[in-house]
Parts: C-alpha cells; structure tokens; sequence
C-alpha cells in the first residue's frame, strides 16, 4: 500500500470519528440539531458550533483540520495523480472469474481396418471409406380426426329402399309427406310406423303413388 493511499484512508478515518463526535454532541442538546448533523453535515457541524462553543470548541478544531486534509489530498489526488484511483480501485476489485467450457472433441477415426476388412483393402485398394451421416429420426405426424358429418334426409330411389329397414324415412306423396320408421316393404307398398298422439300406428303407403323418398342418414 502507498503513501498516498495510507494518508488518504486516515484522513478519511478523522474526519468520520469527528462527524461522529458532533453527532453524539448534538443529540446531547437536542434531537433536533442531532438528526441536522447526520442528515447536514458537512455544513451543519460549523452551525451547532456556532451556537454551542464551548461544547464544541475541540470538536470543532479536528474536524476542520480532518476535513481540509481529506479535501487537499482529494483535489492533489484528481489533478496530479490520476492513476492514483486505477490503482485503488483494482486492488479492491474482486477477480473476475473466468468459466471455461470444454466441448467435447469429435471422435476421430484412425484405423480404417475397424470399418472395412484388411482382406478388402488389399483386394480393392479403391474402396473408399464411407462417411456416416447424421440419423435423424423422423417422427410420424398425427393427423387429426376429421369432423363427423352431419346426419341429414338424403334422397334414395324407391327401388333400394328395402336396403333401409328399421331406418327413418320419408316417403312424399301428390297430397302429403309421411315421416316415421320403416318396417317393411313388399312389391306394392311400404309399411311405415308413424308417431300419433296416441301412441303409434302402422300405415301402408303404395309405390305407385309416392313420388320421392328420403331415409335419415
């Protein structure tokens, strides 16, 4: 440690044991001139002793002789020693810590032998060494469900209907249209069970007098 740093650090210690001091003796007087210390300082201590002299005669003295040492010493340190602070300040700089990674060396392969026999070598001395490729793994894609179709009446010929037994239809008529379940069919007609406020009733319609049908799909 240098000179300059030595007469620095100690003219830094006088100074805070004498700003201590007049905090001590301005909470002695009142709070009020004990919190204008800490918080005023460095003008506050010349005014507490201004009002106080006697108490603050010695105090006064040191902290005056301690703060134009810190003060001379800090402009003599700006202006001509400039490195002055370089110096310091790496002193009490932590290290950097340096974090080394090692990546892994790719393997090399130096005994062709171990990939193609020596007998093949010698036989074919132009058989080159193959270069393995990377592998990449090709995942299959899930491919999403389509959305289900609506059911709806879709039109069929009255020659296929005996394919759509117990099935809703609808058979059109020249006068109505006769919704229900299909029950049977026969070479003249088409049994259909229609819903009533009853209950349910069976009816016959005739092939000859339907003109569309449409079954539930």
């Amino acid at each position: 440690m240098s000179f300059l740093e030595i007469l620095f650090i100690a003219c830094f210690t006088g100074g805070f044991i004498t700003w201590a001091w007049f905090i001590i003796l301005g909470f002695r007087a009142n709070n009020i001139w004990g919190f204008s210390i800490v918080f005023l300082s460095p003008v506050s201590p010349f005014m507490f002793a201004s009002r106080f002299a006697r108490k603050a005669r010695r105090a006064i003295y040191y902290y005056i002789i301690a703060l134009f040492m810190l003060l001379s010493l800090t402009l003599y340190i700006h202006f001509f020693t400039l490195d002055f602070y370089t110096n310091f300040l790496e002193k009490i700089k932590p290290e950097d810590i340096e974090v080394v990674i090692e990546k892994p060396e790719p393997e090399i392969i130096t005994n062709v032998e171990e990939i193609i026999p020596k007998e093949n070598l010698e036989s074919n001395p132009e058989i080159k060494v193959p270069i393995i490729e990377e592998v990449v793994e090709i995942k299959p894609q899930l491919k999403l469900d389509k959305k289900p179709k609506r059911r709806s009446y879709k039109e069929v010929n009255i020659n296929t209907i005996h394919l759509y037994i117990n099935k809703n239809i609808i058979a059109t008529t020249s006068r109505t249209k006769h919704k229900g379940k299909l029950l049977s069919v026969d070479s003249s007609a088409l049994m259909i069970k229609k819903r009533s406020k009853g209950g349910s009733v069976s009816m016959p319609i005739k092939k000859n007098k339907i003109i569309k049908t449409e079954v539930y799909l």
